[in-house]
């Protein structure tokens, strides 16, 4: 019963231990540190698919954004950025002082981060993701509406900015949406480092 609910709420499996403590149960999921013996054959996979995607750069996070592991080409993402910003991919992509000038839309992008997160803390309240989440947000512009512009709002709520642009109009009904994942574009053999880097839609 506990773990149904935990299942429907879309609890990490780590916050579903925690639920079933309270309830008076024993923790159904072991907890392992990743450089334990143990996970010795998942570090070595991930560290396989790493790899494989060289030259392009490719990490490993965690929920906070914390890099777990990465291969050589993550170097393309951290050229150039502030060196206390590598070790986080969400302060390295949308800080000033990282990749953000380098990123054609990234104040479109980071908006769709910020959404993304805005909804994980809707599912699982977090602190330190909610600390996260209030630094990052300084770091983005607000979007320029004007006439006829649909904004979406954080619970994902459609509405048409009004002929006042710092005015919001009422929820357009009935209008459907999603939003996008989204990947970093260019290959270190196509594009230099200090090209513009877009971000887009799959």
């Amino acid at each position: 019963m506990v773990i149904r609910l935990a299942e429907l709420l879309g609890l990490p499996l780590r916050e579903r231990n925690e639920l079933l403590l309270k309830a008076g149960y024993a923790p159904a999921y072991p907890q392992t540190a990743l450089d334990s013996p143990g996970l010795a054959p998942l570090l070595a996979a991930l560290t396989h698919v790493l790899d494989a995607h060289m030259p392009c750069p490719a990490v490993v996070i965690d929920r906070y954004g914390d890099i777990v592991a990465a291969n050589a080409g993550q170097q393309l993402l951290t050229d150039g950025c502030a060196g206390h910003l590598h070790a986080n991919v969400y302060r390295l992509a949308l800080h000033p002082d990282g990749m953000a000038p380098r990123i054609a839309n990234s104040a479109d992008w980071a908006r769709h981060v910020l959404n993304a997160m805005t909804a994980e803390l809707d599912r699982n309240p977090d602190e330190r993701l909610a600390a996260l989440h209030a630094e990052l947000s300084r770091y983005v512009p607000q979007p320029d509406t004007g006439p006829g512009h649909l904004l979406i709002d954080d619970e994902g709520e459609v509405r048409r900015a009004s002929q006042d642009p710092f005015e919001v109009g009422e929820a357009a009904a009935g209008v459907p949406f999603a939003v996008p994942e989204f990947e970093v574009i260019g290959h270190a053999a196509q594009h230099d480092v200090c090209d513009p880097l877009r971000i887009h839609d799959l």
